[in-house]
């Protein structure tokens, strides 16, 4: 079986499946998509469930951070010299900062924490939640 079969057969596969092909974003990219601009996600908080989220990154380097609930942080943003998304807020984590790659999965973007967990979510422009 030549080569180019084996690819064709394993695209037309993926097609099928729903496989989407997840790329890995650069700094530049992420800087580009990140300023300005809230990711929508859920979260895990307490025994209370997956809840939504707001995540505002403004221009400045600086963040907003609201759940469904109406819990609240703020926070920076940054991209670091490997191309990942760095955030630190005043209470989640007590501060300390966390970096993590981020992958275009389809339509969405998905976060590959330190620890190897992930955190799927969508990027709209601006500040839709006036957070």
């Amino acid at each position: 079986m030549s080569l180019r079969i084996i690819l064709y057969c394993t695209f037309s596969l993926m097609i099928v499946s729903g496989v989407v092909a997840e790329e890995r974003m650069n700094g530049e990219d992420l800087n580009k998509l990140f300023a300005d601009s809230t990711q929508i996600g859920t979260t895990q908080r307490g025994s209370s469930g997956p809840l939504t989220y707001w995540l505002y990154k403004r221009p400045d380097g600086t963040s907003v951070y609201r759940l469904e609930d109406g819990w609240s942080d703020t926070g920076t943003w940054r991209i670091n010299d490997k191309g990942e998304s760095c955030t630190s807020f005043e209470k989640i984590r007590k501060g300390k900062e966390r970096c993590s790659a981020i992958y275009k999965a389809g339509d969405k973007y998905k976060a590959l924490r330190p620890d190897g967990s992930t955190n799927l979510f969508e990027v709209v422009p601006g500040n839709p939640k006036d957070l």
